[in-house]
């Protein structure tokens, strides 16, 4: 349809906002209220003629969406394409850049999906931290997934079950002189983990 924008003045004649009104064909001259606003602060509303935010996306029923498209036609037999990127950029801290990320692809050449999501601290880049694959199984500092949760880390998995008390239970996975132990102790909500029964690699469980 046909767009026109509008500009609307205060009382002291300056420009306050731009609207855009579009319409069917065949709906003569009824263009009530705007689709797209942009206030005087900057600020985008669709759907809506008062953002709050930025960017405000306001509808009916149904709800307000947002689409990420990636036009290119050989994902299907891509396994590690990218269908789109939403990034947090800083320009703060040591190395101004971006600071945390989630990114939705391809993992495989059957047309299965994941979605990433990155963090970055004071001292590392953005790097991916968890991963929900295809069939919704999870991985936390993994992206090679062969359960339901996997949670991997160099220094040692870790798994904590609290409540408003503290502390509370943890779990904790690590390996020592080359076997895999499993302990059960107290985890604060500080992160200090104390160990109470230890799980042997060989099935021997010390109480």
């Amino acid at each position: 349809g046909e767009a026109a924008g509008t500009w609307t003045t205060d009382n002291e004649n300056k420009p306050t906002e731009l609207q855009f009104f579009t319409q069917d064909a065949g709906d003569g001259d009824g263009m009530a209220s705007p689709n797209m606003v942009i206030d005087k602060d900057g600020s985008v509303g669709i759907g809506t003629a008062a953002p709050d935010k930025q960017l405000h996306l306001s509808a009916g029923a149904g709800g307000s969406s947002l689409r990420f498209e990636n036009t290119g036609t050989a994902l299907e037999g891509n396994a590690d394409g990218v269908l789109g990127i939403i990034e947090f950029e800083s320009q703060d801290y040591n190395e101004p850049n971006v600071r945390a990320s989630i990114t939705g692809g391809t993992q495989n050449t059957s047309g299965g999906t994941y979605l990433a999501f990155s963090t970055g601290d004071s001292l590392t880049a953005n790097a991916e931290r968890m991963r929900i694959q295809a069939n919704g199984w999870v991985g936390i500092g993994t992206s090679t997934i062969n359960a339901n949760l996997v949670i991997e880390n160099s220094d040692g998995v870790q798994l904590a079950l609290q409540d408003s008390s503290d502390p509370g239970w943890g779990f904790k996975k690590d390996r020592v002189s080359s076997s895999e132990n499993l302990y059960l102790g107290t985890m604060t909500k500080g992160g200090t983990f104390s160990s109470k029964h230890t799980f042997y690699e060989g099935g021997i469980v010390d109480f």
